[in-house]
């Protein structure tokens, strides 16, 4: 769900620089974990408490893109499942709250708050973690694997294994330009429809299309 339906990046560094005055860069963050690589100084407060903050979850703004998409998703039979990890009590009801808010179109029956994605079943994972996709894949093998690029999620090709095989099956163009990128997602499941036997479909940042 974050970064991949509510953008959660732009929204922790709209929040830190109100504070700070100080506006940190998607760019620099290489790792999943390390957001705080985002910024040129150090913060006067662990990086956690910004969107750990009440409120937070509930300002985010949605990815530009994701909601025409899944407006084309739904009307073509898919049904979406989104998954997604509070990291706080009161940041699972926000984010309860802003997905009826900002996605009416989708089921909200199929909201599911969970830490391991890899428990729900589906044809497809649309997730900008690689730890959650690679435990999804491993739990079935057959999903296809999608993402939206940032630097985070970048696998670099080991040396001496010529059978490496990426755990994306589509890196859609990432950060910079999020529309493009749903674009790019959406003409890919189009393509790739007669692939499915059920229809269903999972959304993450975080399920059928889990997202």
């Amino acid at each position: 769900m974050d970064s991949i339906l509510a953008d959660f990046m732009e929204g922790l560094w709209d929040t830190i620089e109100a504070e700070t005055r100080v506006r940190g860069t998607t760019k620099n963050v290489t790792e999943f974990y390390k957001l705080e690589a985002g910024f040129p100084s150090e913060l006067p407060k662990n990086i956690t408490e910004y969107f750990h903050a009440r409120g937070f979850f509930a300002d985010l703004k949605p990815i530009q893109g994701a909601q025409q998409a899944m407006e084309m998703l739904v009307q073509d039979g898919y049904e979406v499942v989104v998954a997604s990890t509070p990291c706080t009590p009161h940041s699972a009801e926000e984010k309860v709250i802003w997905l009826k808010k900002h996605f009416p179109m989708l089921d909200q029956k199929n909201l599911f708050l969970c830490h391991n994605k890899q428990m729900l079943a589906g044809d497809v994972i649309i997730d900008d973690a690689l730890h959650n996709v690679r435990a999804f894949k491993k739990a079935q093998p057959s999903a296809l694997a999608i993402t939206i690029a940032f630097p985070y999620n970048h696998e670099d090709i080991p040396v001496g294994e010529p059978d490496f095989r990426p755990a994306y099956d589509l890196r859609a163009e990432g950060w910079e330009n999020l529309s493009f990128a749903w674009g790019q997602i959406v003409s890919f499941l189009k393509a790739d429809k007669a692939r499915f036997i059920d229809m269903s479909f999972s959304v993450g940042r975080t399920p059928a299309n889990t997202i």
